[in-house]
């Protein structure tokens, strides 16, 4: 389907005027006629998924979320206060607005605050661009224009600006993130503690030898990291979710924001950071705040990738300041791209909490490097450890380069782990000791890993879920092994939903492939026919016996 084939530029510019009209579309009391109105957009490109796995009473808000995205990816300060005025984004205003101006600007009808912006003019960017002379726009050394000629040419340019954004933007930047958010009856209460990258995706046919180069067929540009994806991966199963991290106060923050508060995850953790009061310079002048991943995509999703971790990243101070919403949590999600101190400050003081504590779920990845390695005294507060095995070598590359086949895995028991969930090409194993492992390996032509971030990312999330809707029943074998039967069928939909993103030409496939709960109950039921079904099960053995080793 072709990105325009749903709604014209005209259609969409004659829906924003209708809609910044009387009241506009405040954050909340919006009119039941203005929500009818916003369906109209419901055919941007945007939500061509939205139809088919969307709650209908989400819409609307996805559609103001949307538009309050592509506002602030609008790169001139002028056209964002306008349309912030005209449409009533009373949320988007400056902080720094005495009482009086927030009342006028946010009036019940739109020739009252175009009066309120004009009035204010020169003040308004005066606020919008203090502290930071680089978005100082020339509206703010102009003369004001008057309401008249704003009405007739000013307001509908930004609109027509708008209305192109709308239409230019991609199809999972929020219409798939409000699938991402819990249903109205969320569950349980989840902190993930991680990071957040730009990835920068190159979508090449193979891997360029060494000394060589090859031309990538695209290239884009989205936020991710394993703390947000796992973020949206436990909101996306209708969890309770915060994200405790650290963002750089650069250009990308108001996209990863909005990402974020799309899908639903509560951002009141994440903590803005510039160069003056961070404690990772160490000495360097050159400060880089936003971690990168670069990673090279194959046709099928297959991919290898390179991180590059900024200076933004999580303090002692950041974990001191939400220590009562982690005590209070019932499953701590944390990677290692947090540094190791911080990570041992937070399993230590998890472990000083009273016997309920969170559960904690760790993955070790990006692997820490030689001479940062993680304290193995720490390893006795994980729960639940969830890898892949070249991520677990990792830890004790030093002591035990090569541990064979289970010894790894006994390794980390010995060491206090709880259980060590291995992800393979074939579905995971857990180790509880040495004695109860639980292999769950899907039926071949149901299962793909071709993301095996992404895999674990949907695992890691599916088991907090299990854990928080039945925490005595995981505590047993065969309440672990249902536990991990249901984790590996969400791990199974989202590998299988990315190579179909993947082969599709998603722009963004990671955010169209976690699964919801739905999504997870479908694929095991599927799983459990094919189980029962000898005909199926005969298939699946001929196909498991071509399977690598």
């Amino acid at each position: 389907m072709e990105r325009n084939d749903r709604i014209t530029h005209q259609e969409v510019l004659e829906i924003l005027k209708s809609l910044r009209k009387g009241r506009g579309i405040p954050p909340d009391n919006v009119p039941a006629s203005k929500i009818t109105l916003a369906a109209g957009l419901s055919r941007l490109y945007a939500f061509r998924r939205f139809e088919r796995i969307g709650n209908p009473d989400d819409m609307f808000p996805a559609i103001r979320r949307l538009i309050v995205q592509c506002t602030a990816s609008l790169p001139d300060p002028t056209q964002r206060l306008v349309l912030w005025i005209v449409l009533a984004l009373d949320d988007q205003l400056p902080k720094n607005l005495s009482q009086r101006d927030r009342t006028e600007l946010t009036e019940s009808t739109l020739d009252k605050r175009r009066a309120a912006l004009v009035e204010r003019w020169s003040h308004l960017h005066e606020a919008l661009s203090k502290g930071n002379a680089e978005l100082r726009p020339e509206g703010n050394r102009q003369k004001p224009p008057t309401a008249r000629h704003l009405r007739r040419s000013g307001e509908l340019t930004a609109l027509a600006v708008l209305a192109k954004a709308l239409l230019e933007a991609p199809g999972n930047g929020t219409a798939p993130s409000v699938r991402a958010g819990p249903p109205a009856q969320s569950i349980g209460k989840v902190v993930v503690v991680g990071s957040v990258a730009m990835d920068l995706t190159f979508r090449v046919h193979d891997f360029p030898p060494h000394e060589t180069s090859t031309e990538a067929s695209s290239f884009k540009v989205t936020p991710g990291g394993k703390g947000f994806m796992q973020a949206i991966a436990a909101a996306r199963l209708g969890l309770n979710t915060a994200l405790l991290a650290t963002i750089a106060d650069d250009e990308y923050q108001d996209l990863i924001i909005g990402q974020l508060q799309a899908a639903r995850v509560d951002t009141s953790l994440i903590r803005i950071a510039n160069k003056a009061d961070n404690e990772y310079l160490e000495g360097e002048d050159n400060w880089s705040g936003t971690s990168f991943t670069g990673i090279f995509e194959l046709p099928l999703g297959d991919s290898t990738a390179v991180n590059f971790r900024g200076h933004a990243r999580i303090t002692s101070q950041d974990i001191n300041a939400a220590s009562a919403r982690i005590a209070s949590c019932d499953a701590l999600l944390v990677t290692f791209e947090i540094p190791t101190r911080i990570m041992q400050e937070l399993l230590t003081m998890v472990a000083g909490l009273p016997p309920d504590r969170p559960q904690v779920i760790v993955t070790p990845g990006q692997p820490y490097v030689e001479g940062n390695k993680l304290a193995r005294r720490v390893l006795t507060h994980v729960d639940y450890l969830v890898g892949r095995r070249w991520e677990f070598e990792q830890i004790f590359s030093k002591e035990h380069p090569t541990l064979p086949g289970d010894s790894l895995y006994k390794h980390l028991l010995s060491q206090g782990v709880k259980n060590v969930c291995v992800m393979n090409d074939h579905g995971s194993s857990v180790y509880r000791d040495m004695a109860d492992v639980i292999t769950e390996n899907p039926p071949h032509h149901l299962y793909t890993m071709a993301n095996s971030a992404i895999s674990r990312d949907a695992f890691c999330a599916a088991i907090a879920h299990r854990l928080i809707e039945d925490p005595t029943g995981i505590g047993d074998s065969p309440g672990l092994a249902e536990a991990v039967r249901w984790a590996t069928a969400a791990m199974a939909q989202a590998g299988s939903e990315f190579s179909k993103a993947v082969e599709a030409k998603d722009e963004t496939p990671a955010f169209n492939s976690l699964p919801n709960r739905d999504d997870v109950n479908r694929r095991l039921e599927t799983v459990n026919r094919v189980a029962k079904s000898p005909e199926l099960a005969a298939e699946n053995q001929r196909d498991d016996s071509r399977r690598p080793n």
